[in-house]
């Protein structure tokens, strides 16, 4: 793998715990074992950009109210969809 930041080719596949804010601004999870590329020559570790896009759709459409705060990659990317289509009761 290629690291972003140096570019050198030793980069590895990692994962990684990380805070993120969620859509409506007001809370932040704590995300475990995501996916991430860790760099032994630059000593970085981050987030693929497609692993940190998939984390922001989940949780702008993935009921995540049953996680918690605190809750696995893997979790997140199962929890059910929020169905935004739904008719609303008269």
């Amino acid at each position: 793998m290629k690291c972003i930041w140096c570019e050198t080719e030793a980069a590895i596949e990692g994962v990684q715990d990380c805070y993120w804010v969620t859509p409506d601004g007001k809370n932040t999870v704590h995300i475990q074992d995501i996916p991430s590329v860790d760099c032994p020559n630059c000593y970085d570790k981050f987030v693929p950009e497609d692993t940190s896009q998939k984390i922001e759709d989940a949780l702008y459409l993935n009921d995540i109210s049953s996680l918690g705060t605190k809750f696995t990659y893997e979790q997140l990317l199962q929890a059910p969809r929020i169905n935004m289509f739904k008719a609303k009761s008269e």
